[in-house]
Parts: structure tokens; C-alpha cells; sequence
């Protein structure tokens, strides 16, 4: 087989194996589907481009620090894209501005998960959903935040203890006696 029929043929198994899971990771990330196909697409141009560069044990992980990269760089572009309209929104005469519309989560459980996530810091919560929503083991969430197995471990424990405070303020509870509830348990994915 060629070299290049190589490389395509990897590039095909790669793809097959992680796409869903990368979809996942940048729709839970993403302000809607077109933006997460937005990431998935340059995720995979540069995966195809570096194709030689992704380790076979860690090609997931090694997609997702991609995509992560991806979305703060779609992140600092909005941020950019918003000023500009705050400013444009400034100048326009009133009346003209744009509504925003807030989407809502049916699911009241998820909701309080996703507020408690959202009043995290961003390295809190980006760690619990590696965790959780992607389910990786510390060592490859250790390659996507580029820290060590242990650094995952002592923050991983750190961001739940944290969840754990938020989901007690929202729902009203105080101390650590009370039994949470499964739909806020985070696994321990340790390898």
C-alpha cells in the first residue's frame, strides 16, 4: 500500500472511530449544531493536516485538545464579534437593536447541572465535563488540559467539591450530610 493510501486509510479510521464523540464534545460546547459542525470540521482539517503528529494510544484525547483550542479561538472571536455590536448597538437609533433569545432546558435536574456548571470557573467545569460528559480517563484528560495524571486527579477532586457547593446554594441545602442526588454524581474515571 502507498504512503499516501496510508495516510488516507488512518485518516478514514480515525474519523469513523472519534467523530461522534467529538461532535458531542463541541455541541455541549457550542451555541447550536452549525457552530459545533464548524468545530468538528477544523478539528478534522487539522488532524488531516497533522495526521503523523496524533498519538495511536491517545487520539481522542488528542482530537478534543484540538477542538478545545478550536473553541476558545471561536470564543475570543465572539467576544470580539459582541464589543463590535455593543458599540454598533450604541450608535444605532433606538428600536433598531436585535432581541436575544435565551434557550431553556425542559429538564429541571440538568438545568440546575448546567447553572451550578456555569457558576463554576471555566477550568472547574471544562475538567468535570472531560470527566463526565466525554468520559475519559485522567491520563487522557490529562493530555487534553497538558497537566500531569496527578494535577487531573487533586483538580477533578476539586471541581466536585465545588459542584457539590453550588447544587447545595441553588437547591437551599447547607452542610454535608445530605445525599445527593444521582442526577448530580459525577463518576471517578480513574484508570
Amino acid at each position: 500500500m502507498a504512503a499516501a493510501d496510508q495516510v488516507e486509510q488512518r485518516y478514514r479510521l480515525l474519523f469513523e472511530r472519534h467523530w461522534r464523540r467529538v461532535f458531542a464534545y463541541a455541541l455541549r460546547r457550542s451555541p447550536n449544531r452549525a457552530a459545533a459542525d464548524d468545530v468538528v470540521a477544523d478539528v478534522f482539517l487539522t488532524a488531516w493536516r497533522r495526521i503523523g503528529d496524533i498519538p495511536d494510544d491517545y487520539e481522542l484525547a488528542w482530537l478534543l485538545a484540538v477542538a478545545r483550542k478550536v473553541l476558545a479561538n471561536a470564543s475570543r472571536g465572539d467576544a470580539r464579534r459582541d464589543r463590535l455590536l455593543a458599540r454598533l448597538h450604541q450608535a444605532a437609533p433606538s428600536g433598531q437593536a436585535a432581541e436575544v433569545e435565551a434557550a431553556a432546558d425542559d429538564d429541571e435536574a440538568a438545568e440546575q447541572v448546567r447553572a451550578a456548571l456555569g457558576r463554576l470557573r471555566e477550568a472547574d467545569a471544562e475538567i468535570l465535563q472531560l470527566a463526565t460528559w466525554e468520559r475519559l480517563p485522567h491520563a487522557q484528560i490529562a493530555v487534553v488540559l497538558e497537566c500531569t495524571v496527578n494535577a487531573v486527579a487533586i483538580r477533578l477532586h476539586r471541581a466536585r467539591q465545588r459542584l457539590s457547593e453550588e447544587l447545595a446554594k441553588e437547591s437551599g441545602t447547607t452542610g454535608h450530610n445530605e445525599p445527593t442526588s444521582p442526577t448530580h454524581s459525577f463518576p471517578d474515571n480513574t484508570p
